[in-house]
């Protein structure tokens, strides 16, 4: 830090990383503000006893002296105020500010089948509901027309996702494919994308998704600026196999409006959400707050 000369200082987390950068920026550029970019608080949402009670310390502690954060949804405003509401008042924060590169996911041509095609992407894992959409499938698989379901994904218990596809007798009809290195293809192959997880701070790949034209269904756990309405997906009940695969079938069923689908997606390009970064380090170096009322 001592070879630059900064305006800003954007430092990414409030856990581990944050205490450095405050000390340096102390020891070093005193007059310098911080910025903080919150992803989210797994580290106490999905812990528990002494793990959980020492993260909420730090990050308590980091808070007292974080100045000015960016958050990245909705969902972690709410559990910053859930979290830490005695510390609300220490600091200035924006929401939303999450980004897709649109010059990397795009609508491209794709050659049609009589089958429908779904595609699940993510850790395969019992947070991101991959079992709740195995069962979802398994469970209605008579109800369904021809279908086929792709696993795209690092997958935590190899084991127990094919037992269950087993179970259910979707071996024809469920595909893992593991880690991929172009989703771009999926997404376009796919007519929908179904990630229904328990919870997600923002969800990236539901726009990715939606920036190839491909409808979405996820949670009423993803924030709602995410899937703001039925025009680009449905938002499902976790864990709840049957309303999942009632939203299932709708979305199969519905005649989309892809340009709607595709417009949302580019409200979220880089282009766009570069302009508020831009906003927000000229507010901040000129000493002044990044409020959500006032950086827009």
């Amino acid at each position: 830090m001592e070879k630059v000369d900064p305006d800003i200082l954007h430092v990414h987390h409030l856990d581990f990383r944050f205490p450095p950068t405050y000390l340096e920026r102390n020891r070093l550029y005193e007059d310098v503000p911080i910025v903080t970019a919150v992803h989210g608080f797994h580290s106490i949402k999905f812990t528990d006893g002494d793990l959980q009670k020492n993260m909420k310390s730090l990050i308590s502690s980091n808070l007292c002296v974080a100045e000015n954060l960016i958050l990245n949804s909705t969902s972690v405003e709410k559990e910053l105020e859930k979290f830490f509401s005695e510390s609300l008042d220490k600091f200035n924060f924006y929401t939303g500010i999450n980004a897709i590169d649109t010059n990397k996911f795009y609508q491209t041509s794709t050659d049609s089948n009589n089958t429908d095609n779904l595609l699940y992407v993510s850790r395969l894992e019992e947070r991101k509901g991959v079992y709740t959409l195995i069962r979802a499938l398994g469970k209605n698989k008579q109800q369904l027309s021809e279908f086929h379901c792709t696993l795209v994904g690092e997958i935590e218990d190899r084991a127990r996702v094919e037992t269950l596809i087993d179970r259910f007798g979707l071996n024809n009809t469920v595909s893992l494919e593991g880690r991929v290195p172009n989703l771009r293809n999926y997404y376009n192959s796919a007519d929908l994308l179904v990630v229904p997880s328990v919870h997600e701070d923002f969800g990236l790949v539901y726009l990715e998704a939606m920036a190839c034209g491909t409808p979405v269904i996820g949670t009423t756990g993803v924030p709602k600026e995410v899937i703001p309405s039925n025009d680009v997906g449905y938002r499902a009940e976790p864990k709840n196999p049957q309303d999942l695969y009632e939203k299932i079938k709708n979305s199969l069923d519905k005649n989309w409006e892809y340009s709607k689908i595709i417009d949302h997606a580019q409200s979220y390009s880089w282009s766009n959400k570069i302009n508020e970064y831009k906003q927000i380090y000229s507010r901040l170096s000129k000493g002044r707050p990044i409020d959500i009322a006032q950086a827009k």
